[in-house]
């Protein structure tokens, strides 16, 4: 599934971190964002200063210009793989970075 030229993203997993370093951004010229849409479980996002930890009915947005890290656990007493969706937003629709 693709958006305007960037791919769409579902996220199914009992255990994943991601992480994005100063090297990978430096490698590719990916400026966009992330919408970050838990669907079951929870996940845990961390940028700049600012961490959070969405579950299911919350939206979060992480940028792609600036290091993160993505967790996903498994989620509740049932063990079941939370599911995450990242739908892309383009650069363009994205004002600013507020972090250095």
């Amino acid at each position: 599934m693709r958006n305007r030229g960037f791919p769409a993203g579902r996220l199914s997993s009992k255990r994943i971190r991601y992480q994005r370093s100063a090297r990978h951004i430096r490698a590719d010229d990916d400026r966009s964002a992330r919408l970050v849409i838990p669907l079951s479980g929870g996940i845990g996002l961390s940028q700049c200063d600012d961490a959070v930890r969405l579950r299911p009915g919350q939206l979060g947005m992480i940028t792609m210009a600036r290091p993160m890290t993505l967790a996903v656990r498994r989620c509740g007493r049932a063990g079941c793989p939370p599911t995450v969706l990242l739908p892309p937003v383009p650069r363009d629709y994205v004002e600013r970075e507020n972090c250095r």
